[in-house]
């Protein structure tokens, strides 16, 4: 198995706590490979990468490995909207997009 890549900005703690569960993962067989980062108030606290891009393809995941992702980004953005909506940043779904976001009446 491919041991996780550390960035320089890692968190000891969660790094350790992360590593532990990716190799608890490869050890079980659980994946092929991953990359996980965490982002708190625009830093990044840990960047990590562990396995092989697939077996049709078993280059090492790094870091900086670029995924296909297809329309998992708007499962994502669902729930950033959510958490918006729960923190009273914006006050309803059925807003315009035009309320929060000037420039796109422009265009839409």
């Amino acid at each position: 198995a491919t041991e996780p890549e550390l960035s320089t900005t890692t968190t000891t703690t969660l790094k350790d706590k992360l590593t532990e569960a990716i190799h608890q993962l490869q050890n079980e067989n659980q994946i092929t490979g991953l990359q996980i980062t965490v982002i708190s108030n625009s830093k990044t606290l840990t960047n990590l990468a562990a396995g092989t891009i697939g077996t049709a393809n078993p280059r090492p995941i790094t870091p900086s490995t670029l995924f296909c992702i297809f329309s998992i980004s708007k499962a994502v953005l669902t729930i950033g909207i959510l958490r918006l909506l729960q923190d009273g940043k914006i006050r309803s779904l059925d807003d315009p997009i035009a309320d929060y976001w000037p420039e796109f009446a422009n265009a839409g």
